[in-house]
């Protein structure tokens, strides 16, 4: 034992630190021994470090008078205990109002950390905090917290005990198997949380798998009107998981991102809809080693990974829920957002994957929350997100799709080096995620690239699963002189027989990033082709144009535009139009941009009416924001890549005498696309001049259905969504209906087909 009460002269010791002791009791009759005492003038603080205390005991009876708190460990200084091991120490409960609180008891601010505080019995908490008039502050962490016992009937707080405190921190800590010592406690929990400003209780591991003496035992419970955060903990086994007591506010209590798992109840005390998981909570088997380590094998991935809220974990994925870490690894996420009326592909890959777990890379598992289906007004299942995915392998076009119940081809297995295009059906409704926990696919890792099939253009849909951003004639160097076209989501290079101006090829290009598809073609076949070891360089991406709406295609055609300095001074967009109709574009950064010209299958250029939108900044003033040149047709002349009329492409430059030769603005109505349309449908009009403007729709009856615009407009292109719905919100039957534009000075109207 060892009892420090002051320094010499009855001053203070300032720190003391003990490292590397054993101190153990030896118990004898009428005697009570402790670890250590440390008293509120012997020292300013103390650390306590890499020490085994064990085998004090505290026999309640020549003391039995007084309440003997502390067996192990007493201090009212500030204390630090690190990388202990507290075992095998004893109290003995004596009468109701005289006991023996905590192994180890604080009351000063404190850091339990790593420690292994097991075998132990108390009358109220293996570690017990109380200091009625400082409040202190204690952290708790990394702790494995075990097998200890209550000597108590009510054994509240058997591995914590706080009376009294000021802000409490319990992290990445262990709780197993703390129980009763025998069956005359009636009701007891594992942390007891009474007079607490602010607690913080995350990360941690409240296991009860033993069957332990207590009928009625929680894993925590809070009283008082205080602040608590529980965040990220597995509660598994407890007749109780959680227990507010009467008096506590629940809008003081935040619970998100815990798991529960065979509780008999878990809330109590508490108004929680388990159903709508206002906390985020979940509600299933944690699926833990002996060691309590998240499991990650060939059968499982347990739902505790990456899944809680917080700071990164060290490997930079999203904290784990409980105290354990599984395997170091990546995580990877991908949104689909919500896209109002419009169609919109996305050109995915994936560089993580769980290649650990059986079946995880099957496209029913992988794109599970793609894959979603609801039951229709008619009680048909039917999707919720998705229409389709597609990808190439050898040439030939794979899909999933819905087809009479069932998504066809979701056998597939994902892979890394594989790209794909997702299509969302509009108007999905909600944001959609897919996330993968796993390891990174090696950037070394070969595949085949696949050239010319007899003549015919082989395209290669590769996932680019390096981590770093490079330049595509780096990473390619090796093919480079064979590849004839690379494509990306935003731009374009051909092989061309004109002036070049990237390494050799045409067109616009930035990097290539960590997680996109690209598409290549090449003349001859590349076996074991892997990513060249480039340089990394600072990722670019292509800003998205905000004042043109188009819909997108699973293909583009590239047109790419020359813009003098003259023109391009506070030019911020060019939309192109066919047929007034939006067709893509750019936003400007450069004299050289690429439009993806998204067209009809069969649909050209040529065969219709081109038009330029130039939007300018807003500081400009009303009339100058939005200019329109008409093409000639002369100058649409398309070219092909090596000569195949599968790829075309367009080059356009645009003039100050093109700007000179504006197109009078004059009032049009385009026709709505798509047509006939389910659910919605774009429609696109010009003004000639800014003024008021009004766009109805009409049933065959004449009767008004739903009014789109009625404002106040400048003048220029526009373009608005029907998304179906009348004026009320309720979706409309399918058959004809009209649409009518009205100025002031002229009234146009169309009509279309709405066909469900």
């Amino acid at each position: 034992m060892i009892i420090v009460q002051q320094g010499p002269d009855g001053g203070s010791l300032g720190k003391i630190t003990f490292k590397n002791l054993v101190v153990k009791g030896t118990p004898s009759e009428n005697d009570i021994l402790r670890g250590f005492i440390f008293l509120p003038d012997c020292a300013d603080s103390v650390f306590i470090e890499n020490c085994e205390i064990k085998d004090f005991e505290h026999t309640g009876i020549a003391y039995n008078e007084m309440d003997m708190d502390g067996i192990a460990v007493y201090s009212s200084v500030n204390t630090v205990i690190k990388d202990c091991n507290i075992h095998n120490n004893t109290g003995i409960y004596c009468y109701e109002s005289h006991k023996s609180n905590g192994v180890i008891r604080l009351g000063a601010d404190s850091v339990i950390a790593n420690c292994e505080i097991y075998n132990n019995a108390s009358g109220r908490g293996a570690i017990y905090i109380d200091n009625l008039y400082n409040d202190p502050d204690i952290t708790i962490v990394g702790n494995e917290i075990s097998s200890n016992r209550t000597l108590s009937t009510y054994g509240n707080g058997i591995g914590i005990s706080c009376a009294n405190a000021g802000n409490i921190t319990i992290e990445n800590n262990i709780f197993n198997n703390n129980g009763a010592m025998s069956n005359t406690t009636t009701s007891g929990s594992v942390i007891d949380l009474e007079y607490v400003t602010n607690s913080l209780v995350k990360n941690n591991s409240f296991i009860n798998n033993s069957g332990i003496n207590t009928a009625n035992l929680s894993a925590l419970k809070t009283t008082g009107n205080n602040i608590h955060a529980l965040n990220n903990n597995i509660f598994s086994g407890y007749d109780k998981a959680i227990v507010m007591e009467v008096g506590q506010d629940i809008n003081n209590v935040s619970i998100y991102n815990n798991l529960f798992n065979s509780n008999d109840d878990n809330f109590y005390g508490i108004e929680y809809d388990q159903e709508v998981n206002q906390g985020n909570c979940l509600f299933e088997n944690p699926f833990l080693d002996e060691d309590f380590y998240p499991l990650w094998n060939t059968t499982v991935i347990s739902p505790c990974i990456d899944a809680g809220i917080g700071d990164d974990d060290i490997d930079g994925t999203p904290p784990d829920i409980g105290a354990k870490k599984p395997i170091a690894h990546e995580y990877w996420d991908y949104s689909f957002t919500t896209q109002a009326d419009l169609e919109k592909w996305y050109w995915v890959s994936y560089p993580v994957l769980n290649s650990v777990t059986n079946n995880a890379l099957m496209a029913s598992e992988f794109f599970g929350e793609l894959l979603d289906v609801h039951d229709n007004e008619y009680g048909i299942p039917e999707p919720t997100y998705l229409e389709k995915i597609y990808w190439m392998v050898q040439g030939g076009l794979q899909s999933i799709y819905w087809n009479e119940g069932f998504w066809q081809n979701s056998s597939h297995f994902v892979s890394s080096p594989q790209g794909y295009k997702v299509k969302l059906f509009p108007r999905v409704p909600s944001i959609v995620t897919l996330r993968e926990s796993g390891l990174r696919t090696p950037s070394n890792t070969q595949f085949t690239i696949y050239g010319e099939n007899n003549g015919e253009v082989v395209e290669n849909w590769l996932g680019y699963f390096r981590a770093d951003s490079t330049w595509p004639h780096e990473v390619f160097a090796s093919i480079w002189d064979d590849i004839t076209m690379i494509r990306t989501k935003s731009w374009c290079l051909v092989r061309s027989d004109q002036d070049e101006d990237y390494w050799g090829m045409h067109g616009k290009v930035t990097t290539l990033n960590d997680g996109d598809m690209v598409i290549i073609t090449t003349q001859n076949d590349h076996t074991n082709f892997q990513w060249n070891n480039a340089n990394a360089t600072p990722p670019e991406t292509k800003e998205l144009p905000e004042y043109f709406i188009f819909n997108e295609k699973q293909d583009y055609v590239p047109v790419y535009v020359s813009i003098p300095d003259s023109i391009k001074i506070d030019l911020k967009e060019i939309g192109l139009y066919l047929d007034g109709v939006c067709k893509g574009a750019v936003v400007i950064k450069d004299n050289v941009e690429q439009i993806c010209a998204y067209l009809d299958i069969d649909e050209k250029l040529t065969d219709g009416v081109v038009e330029f939108v130039f939007y300018y900044n807003n500081d400009k003033s009303q009339y100058q924001e939005k200019k329109t040149v008409r093409m000639d047709p002369g100058r649409l002349c398309a070219r092909y890549v090596n000569g195949n009329e599968r790829y075309p492409y367009y080059d356009i430059s645009i003039t100050a005498q093109d700007m000179d030769d504006m197109v009078p603005p004059e009032l049009t109505l385009g026709q709505n696309y798509p047509n006939p349309f389910n659910p919605s449908t774009t429609i696109s009009y010009q003004l000639p001049a800014t003024g008021k403007t009004r766009l109805d729709i009409y049933n065959v009856r004449g009767q008004l259905v739903r009014t789109l615009i009625d404002a106040e407009q400048e003048a220029g292109y526009h373009s608005v969504v029907w998304n179906g719905t009348d004026n009320a919100g309720q979706s409309v039957a399918s058959g004809i209906y009209f649409y009518r534009l009205s100025s002031p000075a002229q009234t146009l109207g169309k009509r279309m087909l709405l066909m469900k």
